[in-house]
C-alpha cells in the first residue's frame, strides 16, 4: 500500500508541536492536562500509513521526547513505538474506510496502550508500582484518551496526501 501521508506538512508540524509541547506545555494546558500534540500527529500518521519512514519519524521523536523530558532513556521512544505498532496492525482489520467514530475509537484505544506502556515502564524503571497518585493518573489518562479521540482525525485530515 504507497504512503498517504503528506510528510512536508507532517514534519514541520510535528516539529512545532514539540517546540509548543517543551517550551509552553504548561501554559497551554490552561490549568488542565496539555494534549500530547506529537503522539496525536503520530497517531494520525500511523493511520494513514506504516512504512518504514514512518518508523524512523517515530523513533527519532520518542528518542527528541527522552532528552526533553529528562526522564530514564527509552521510557518515551519505546511508548512511542508500541503504542504507533499497535495503531498500524489494528488499523488494517477495523479501518476498512476513515470515518470520525472509528478513528476516534482507535486512537483513543492507542492514548490508552500508550499511557498504560509508559506507566509500565515507569514503574519497571523506579521499582514504583504503588508510588503514583492515582487520581492523578486516572485523570491524565481519560484526558489523553479524550484528545486523541477528538483531535486525531482532525490531524488525519490536515496531513492526507490526496491520490495523484
Amino acid at each position: 500500500m504507497p504512503d498517504r501521508i503528506n510528510y512536508f506538512i507532517l514534519l514541520p508540524l510535528l516539529l512545532l508541536c514539540f517546540h509548543l509541547e517543551t517550551t509552553f506545555g504548561a501554559q497551554l494546558g490552561g490549568g488542565l492536562f496539555m494534549p500530547n500534540l506529537v503522539l496525536i500527529l503520530l497517531f494520525a500518521a500511523a493511520l494513514l500509513a506504516c512504512s518504514a519512514d514512518f518508523l524512523y519519524i517515530v523513533l527519532i521523536f520518542g528518542f527528541l521526547s527522552d532528552l526533553s523530558a529528562g526522564v530514564n532513556f527509552g521510557i518515551y521512544t519505546l511508548s512511542f513505538v508500541f503504542s504507533c505498532t499497535l495503531l498500524c496492525q489494528m488499523k488494517a482489520r477495523f479501518l476498512p474506510e476513515e470515518s470520525f467514530v472509528r478513528v476516534a475509537a482507535l486512537s483513543a484505544l492507542g492514548a490508552l496502550a500508550y499511557n498504560l506502556i509508559y506507566l509500565a515502564l515507569l514503574s519497571l524503571v523506579f521499582n514504583a508500582g504503588g508510588a503514583f497518585a492515582l487520581a492523578f493518573v486516572g485523570k491524565k489518562i481519560a484526558y489523553d484518551i479524550v484528545y486523541a479521540a477528538v483531535l486525531t482525525y482532525g490531524a488525519l485530515r490536515l496531513i492526507h496526501k490526496e491520490k495523484s
